[in-house]
């Protein structure tokens, strides 16, 4: 079934590279705002939307499959906290979707089983004990910690850093706990502009990093192209939808995948909502996908899985070949675990 899911997966691309056709391959799915801690960089708790039900969830996991999506990946908030979230992740394997879960890690020892059903466990994680609580909260390192040594007995899993001013130097901190306990480590840029936002130049330097350690064979699970263009970018606070803005890649936000929010809104990517956009527990998943607009955004620069979606879907080989051995790293470790 792995097999059948990648070819399907390709043969999408390819229709949409050819033909303009529009699959909704990658769906992240923002599953509830609750959250269990309080990050200073992060607001989302505090909109307290409505959660959609568990009916609501499942049936449009099943709507989801019929229109092609290959892979969800779950965010919030905190997704853990939702009581229904592994009867969730099992609807997505059942259905044959790939699925992804990003967490503080803090419930992480009370989900043993949940972890054996992931394809890939992404964990908030920004460095030594007092970077991570000063970006975050105080208590919190710990409980990431417990999560990171555990987890990895289970399911894949790579570490998610957010930079800031506080962080820039932990980097070999991160990659050295990755190999001690068998996890990969993924970075991304702050998104905005905030007292804590690295210069561009501080962004040059840590990407320089990233790319000398990954040739260096470190747990680095970003591809060499992805690396290359953030190098290039040098203009992390620009945000613009200027169509001929020099340098940026081609969005395929709305045409090979899209992002829900909590109440159902679905956008092109999780920096494009529109309080016009549909609604996909009102007119249906695939309804809503193919009423989406055309996404010409350009603030995804600081989100290093967006770049690497838009790098695969647009046939970059360097970004394709990373990927396929970063996956393939994560699915021996996988089968290891369940031999």
């Amino acid at each position: 079934m792995y097999l059948k899911n990648k070819i399907n997966f390709a043969k999408a691309i390819l229709s949409a590279n050819l033909f303009n056709k529009r699959t909704p391959l990658n769906v992240t799915w923002w599953i509830t705002d609750l959250c269990n801690a309080r990050c200073s960089y992060c607001r989302v708790p505090q909109r307290k939307q409505i959660e959609p039900t568990t009916e609501q969830v499942l049936d449009l996991i099943e709507q989801m499959k019929l229109a092609g999506t290959q892979r969800i990946g779950f965010s919030g908030g905190e997704p853990l906290l939702r009581e229904d979230i592994e009867k969730i992740i099992e609807s997505c394997k059942e259905n044959n979707i790939y699925v992804t879960l990003i967490t503080n890690g803090y419930l992480v020892p009370e989900k043993i089983n949940l972890l054996k059903k992931l394809d890939y466990l992404f964990i908030s994680f920004d460095g030594p004990k007092e970077i991570h609580e000063k970006n975050r909260e105080k208590g919190s390192f710990k409980k990431v910690y417990k999560a990171l040594k555990m987890a990895p007995k289970f399911c894949p899993v790579i570490t998610h850093t957010v930079f800031t001013k506080h962080n820039l130097n932990s980097i070999d901190y991160i990659l050295n706990l990755a190999k001690k306990y068998g996890f990969q480590t993924t970075f991304s840029p702050l998104h905005g502009s905030m007292d804590i936002s690295p210069t561009n130049k501080e962004y040059e330097y840590v990407f320089t990093k990233l790319l000398e350690r990954k040739k260096q064979r470190y747990p680095v699970a970003i591809s060499s192209a992805a690396l290359r263009f953030y190098l290039k970018w040098g203009h992390f606070s620009t945000f613009t939808k200027e169509k001929n803005y020099k340098g940026f890649l081609k969005c395929w936000g709305g045409k090979l995948s899209c992002n829900i929010d909590v109440d159902g809104t679905i956008a092109p990517c999780c920096y494009t909502k529109d309080k016009s956009s549909s609604n996909v527990f009102k007119i249906g998943f695939k309804e809503a996908f193919d009423r989406l607009n055309e996404n010409l955004c350009k603030s995804c620069i600081n989100s290093t899985p967006l770049i690497e979606y838009n790098l695969i879907f647009s046939l970059n080989l360097r970004a394709i070949y990373d990927w396929i051995k970063i996956v393939n790293f994560s699915r021996r470790r996988k089968n290891g675990y369940q031999n």
